[in-house]
């Protein structure tokens, strides 16, 4: 996969060996979820990162896909657009149902279909990268579109790294 506007190949780190454990019978969905954030900041950074820009928006448009608000729409979309396998939509469900406490001020439908997009991320790292990559790639082509994500993902209101700024 490469950056968006052509840059270099993005590679993530490979994930653990699980000795051919599945992560679903090995982890909790709060436990892939710990994981998939930490995938999805590190994919979001790296859009973000390619072509050039000042160090303040590339955060700004980190910040706004890793938004719960933001997550919670791309897992409208995902749901709904056919893009994700059956297996796939069952972690996604199995995310969405786990025991989750929202922050303060955050709904918990929100929080919770945040949680199952994070989930969703830490399955697939685990299990199939290239497939990882291809939701994520969909996802950064459409972040722009989500709706109710709230916040500027860029300069004057830009939808986010889809932009292209």
């Amino acid at each position: 996969m490469r950056a968006a506007g052509g840059g270099a190949p993005i590679n993530f780190p490979g994930p653990p060996d699980l000795r051919g454990l599945d992560p679903r019978q090995s982890y909790n969905a709060t436990s892939l979820a710990f994981l998939g954030d930490a995938v999805w900041e590190l994919f979001w950074r790296s859009e973000s990162f390619y072509p050039p820009r000042p160090a303040g928006e590339m955060h700004r448009r980190a910040k706004h896909a890793s938004r719960a608000e933001t997550q919670c729409g791309l897992h409208a979309l995902l749901r709904g657009a056919g893009v994700l396998t059956d297996g796939e939509q069952d972690v996604l469900r199995w995310g969405r149902n786990a025991s989750v406490r929202p922050p303060r001020g955050l709904e918990r439908r929100v929080y919770s279909d945040a949680t199952a997009v994070e989930c969703l991320v830490g399955y697939l790292w685990l299990t199939d990268p290239g497939r990882l990559r291809e939701v994520l790639s969909w996802a950064f082509a459409h972040v722009g579109s989500v709706p109710g994500a709230g916040g500027a993902g860029g300069p004057a209101g830009a939808p986010g790294p889809a932009s292209g700024g």
